[in-house]
């Protein structure tokens, strides 16, 4: 058996990516380690039983309500990504040990149903879950292992800590969610090349970044939640649709023009975009190209620019 240790695309492309922007090291350091987690995962555990579909015409491809989030693999899935963000985060360890040691399984894939399926409760999920659940589990565990007196000023040192849950608990959520869409996006037919919605075809959320490929320049526009991607005229706002080639202007800092922010001056909102025309980047790997990208978001949001993210 060889010595020579297997490096993934994912790997690569995060070297590569700390290479050309060792100023955003700190960031590739947090999130390389999670986007690694999910590719394994994906691997690992890839779905194969193609998922329902939504039958109109006009809707995303996939019934994202009937998505099978069982509780074991959410507890699988959870563990794992808990135990990459704890190695990425050292300063929170106490905090995510204890989510570990809390979180059981079935709660894991209700909350993750939960979080896919309510976007606008999100926050209120995330809360309720600190105060009716996590807490009386911390407590419950802390009162089997100290005398009262301790227990109560373990009690109190957690209630403070209430933010850090949170900013763990939406971490692990969004990437558990994006884990189990991305199975079921992986299972469907490519999209309709001729499709130009500002909207995925495949989970109906907003696209993270707009991406120019082959020779001719065509333009795709990359899912943030699923990684799905399907194709977008170049000419057209992927906000307002507005469709005047004068009205996109890009921003990039020299020498490299191929990672920039297009700026739409009809609807003031940007979307990152890469040229990989140059580069062999396979499509699972691109979303790790904006952690070299954080200096374009700073300048965009400088000129008073709103992410496409933010899109109302």
């Amino acid at each position: 058996m060889s010595n020579i240790e297997f490096i993934t695309d994912m790997e690569k492309t995060l070297k590569h990516i700390l290479k050309e922007h060792p100023e955003n090291e700190p960031m590739i350091k947090v999130f390389g380690p999670i986007l690694l987690c999910e590719e394994k995962l994906l691997s690992e555990h890839a779905l194969t039983k193609k998922p329902t579909q939504n039958k109109g015409s006009g809707s995303p491809l996939l019934d994202i309500a009937s998505i099978t989030i069982s509780p074991e693999k959410a507890g699988i899935f959870s563990r794992a990504l808990l135990s990459t963000i704890e190695q990425a985060l050292p300063h929170l360890r106490s905090e995510i040990k204890l989510i570990k040691e809390c979180l059981k399984s079935t709660a894991a894939s209700k909350l993750c149903k939960d979080f896919l399926s309510n976007k606008k409760e999100r926050q209120n999920i995330i809360n309720n879950y600190i105060d009716n659940n996590l807490l009386s589990c911390a407590k419950k565990n802390m009162s089997t292992r100290s005398d009262t007196t301790t227990t109560k000023t373990h009690i109190a040192d957690i209630q403070k800590k209430k933010e850090a849950f949170y900013s763990i608990l939406e971490l692990l959520l969004t990437r558990l969610s994006h884990v189990f869409l991305a199975r079921a996006t992986r299972t469907l037919p490519k999209a309709n090349s001729n499709t130009n919605k500002s909207t995925c075809p495949y989970c109906g959320n907003l696209p993270s970044m707009s991406i120019v490929h082959e020779k001719e320049g065509q333009r795709d526009l990359l899912c943030s939640s699923c990684g799905g991607t399907w194709r977008f005229k170049r000419t057209s706002c992927p906000n307002c649709l507005f469709e005047e080639q004068k009205n996109l202007h890009l921003t990039y800092q020299e020498p490299n023009q191929k990672e920039r922010a297009i700026h739409c001056a009809s609807c003031n909102h940007y979307l990152l975009e890469v040229d990989i025309r140059e580069r062999e980047i396979p499509t699972q790997c691109i979303t790790a190209l904006s952690l070299g990208m954080s200096h374009l978001d700073a300048i965009m949001h400088k000129n008073g620019a709103i992410p496409f993210s933010e899109k109302l």
